[in-house]
């Protein structure tokens, strides 16, 4: 993994003076983003070619990326998506979705995903005897079934950016599930003892000696990261 070592290493010093400060944001029923804004970034392609953009954010629906077009919202084509920087923030493409690199070690990364909490929206009421439930299949259905796709895979919503800013603090907040996820040599696994443990991609006596002996906190990105160069060398 020294190429996607790399790779992060040179999205990040492009963040330069131009990376701006992120402050918390609850994404909405009606602004199903990360971001409060759409940011000036940039993105590495499957071809190695880094294009510079001036609006992206990321759908918390999905885990996809957007930009602008005009005043139009489009969904980026993802099979062609490596790597990503919002602002300050760099994302690796996991499995078709965009996961937030929160460490980079020699062979591969500690990564965090931020998706809807589809059971935490169903026990919340917003009133008139609603669930949230409602309007999170409303996000869906804007971000997902109301795009029309072009030969490039790319897709526009049927909603201009102007449209969602008008309504971006209308809606109800929107419960996110935070998950940690290790990649190591490009393999994906979820950071849970059990999943880490149970995989057969790692030799299983030497994982369990290693996780036994470090008692590992599972929210702890630094011991992650050791991980991730352990496993490394039990695949």
């Amino acid at each position: 993994m020294k190429t996607m070592k790399y790779i992060l290493g040179v999205l990040l010093l492009l963040a330069g003076v131009s990376a701006q400060a992120q402050g918390k944001f609850q994404p909405k029923t009606t602004w199903p983003f990360l971001y409060e804004d759409f940011l000036a970034g940039n993105v590495l392609n499957s071809k190695g070619n880094t294009i510079e953009y001036d609006k992206l954010n990321v759908n918390v629906s999905n885990s996809r990326l957007y930009y602008i077009k005009g005043d139009d919202v489009m969904e980026a084509d993802m099979a062609t998506i490596y790597v990503a920087r919002v602002g300050s923030d760099v994302y690796l493409n996991a499995m078709g979705k965009l996961m937030r690199v929160l460490k980079e070690t020699e062979h591969g990364a500690v990564l965090e995903s931020k998706e809807i909490n589809m059971d935490e929206m169903q026990k919340t009421s917003i009133g008139y005897g609603k669930s949230a439930i409602a309007s999170t299949q409303n996000v869906s259905a804007i971000a997902l079934e109301g795009m029309t796709h072009s030969a490039g895979n790319e897709g526009t919503i049927n909603k201009s950016l102007s449209a969602f800013q008008q309504e971006k603090n209308s809606g109800e907040d929107l419960a996110l599930r935070e998950r940690l996820f290790l990649i190591v040599d490009g393999y994906l696994v979820r950071a849970r003892k059990n999943e880490v443990f149970s995989d057969t991609h790692f030799n299983r006596d030497e994982t369990f000696k290693y996780l036994k002996e470090k008692k590992i906190k599972w929210n702890d990105v630094d011991q992650l990261a050791d991980l991730v160069e352990f496993l490394h060398g039990q695949l």
